[in-house]
């Protein structure tokens, strides 16, 4: 683990940790609070790093004191309920010999109904001696070239039962990703497709939406599926920004070229044709979101929210547009099934009892879904 002024939740991850971990190494790159004396109650491996922007180089650092078999990489702000915690512990003594990558499932809560789940490599054996690779956003490659040329992969394991949760409680530094990848622009360090989707993503946290819809055109232009389909949705959200909608339809029905629809893709295009007055093919499309069962794979980010909760509430709002009211209240159940707590399906539902003025109709069910 790296670290840097991690006090609000370092102790919350160590506990999670010391029931399973074999050893703890924790990589601090500059902390000015108590982290560090936190870090030294759980382990008496805490080793310094001066910070270079390069968080693949704090990594390797920390992977080099490893010594056990496997090394299981987590940051600060993750967090693993109990259950977990004893399913990796048992995983230590069922995992098959050859297994050289272990997958589990990282969920991390974030607003706007963009929860993501994604499958990653959560733990590697050591003796592969496999590097981090770029400066932020960074990552294992599970991929090798062989002596013959050949490019292999790495066995692995999912294990989709264990879930790491990433909660952050305090963002120590809002501008760090966004300034590591402009550091590498103005050195001129070359980028990757990947890079470009990273940074089409931060680009467009940071509101920046006509600058993200250009770095999507270089992931476009790269041909590369995984990050086409990565970089995909921060485009099509910046794009819907700007009000560009015709342009948001232009680059998703493009990018099926090479990606394969999700329930995200599905609702973004009924948005699209929504928002153009072509209503027909926007139910369409939400019902096409609808046929999909939620199943993580490996590096794709999955929106859980895309799957019943979000066409649900669209196809909701349709039909209470064009007066079919039965189906209008059905789905806005459906999706309150889901969401219980949900303000805009309650909203709804007083619309649909008749509780409100017909004069609020436009304003509930266009509310926050």
């Amino acid at each position: 683990m790296i670290v840097k002024d991690e006090e609000p939740v370092l102790a919350r991850c160590l506990n999670c940790v010391k029931s399973f971990a074999d050893e703890i190494i924790i990589v601090d790159t500059g902390s000015t609070d108590d982290t560090k004396n936190i870090a030294l109650e759980f382990t008496d491996q805490v080793y310094d790093f001066e910070w270079c922007d390069d968080f693949a180089a704090a990594r390797n650092y920390s992977y080099s004191w490893a010594g056990c078999d496997y090394i299981m990489w987590l940051d600060a702000d993750d967090f693993i309920e109990a259950e977990d915690c004893e399913r990796i512990a048992a995983l230590k003594h069922s995992l098959a010999s050859d297994i050289d990558v272990v997958y589990m499932l990282h969920r991390a809560a974030q607003a706007d109904n963009h929860e993501t789940v994604v499958l990653r490599d959560s733990m590697i054996r050591r003796s592969l001696g496999a590097k981090w690779m770029y400066p932020v956003h960074e990552g294992i490659p599970v991929s090798f070239v062989a002596a013959d040329g050949v490019i292999g992969k790495y066995s692995s394991y999912a294990a989709k039962d264990i879930t790491i949760w990433h909660k952050k409680e305090v963002v120590n530094d809002p501008l760090r990703n966004i300034r590591i990848f402009e550091k590498m622009l103005t050195n001129g360090t070359p980028f990757t497709a990947f890079n470009y989707s990273y940074y089409c993503r931060e680009l467009y946290v940071h509101q920046r939406y006509e600058e993200s819809y250009e770095a999507y055109l270089k992931v476009k232009a790269s041909a590369v599926p995984s990050d086409i389909a990565h970089a995909l949705p921060f485009c099509l959200w910046s794009l819907q920004k700007l009000e560009r909608w015709p342009d948001a339809l232009k680059e998703l029905s493009e990018a099926f070229a090479w990606i394969v629809p999700n329930p995200l893709f599905c609702c973004e295009m009924g948005n699209c044709f929504n928002r153009l007055g072509m209503e027909n093919q926007a139910e369409f499309w939400y019902m096409q979101a609808l046929s999909f069962t939620l199943d993580p794979a490996d590096y794709n980010l999955v929106f859980p929210a895309y799957y019943e909760y979000i066409p649900c509430q669209k196809l909701s709002k349709l039909y209470a547009r064009a007066g079919h009211i039965e189906k209008a209240v059905e789905y806005n159940e459906r999706a309150a099934a889901v969401r219980p707590d949900s303000v805009s399906t309650a909203l709804n539902r007083l619309y649909f009892a008749g509780l409100v003025r017909d004069e609020e109709k436009e304003e509930l069910i266009d509310g926050a879904s």
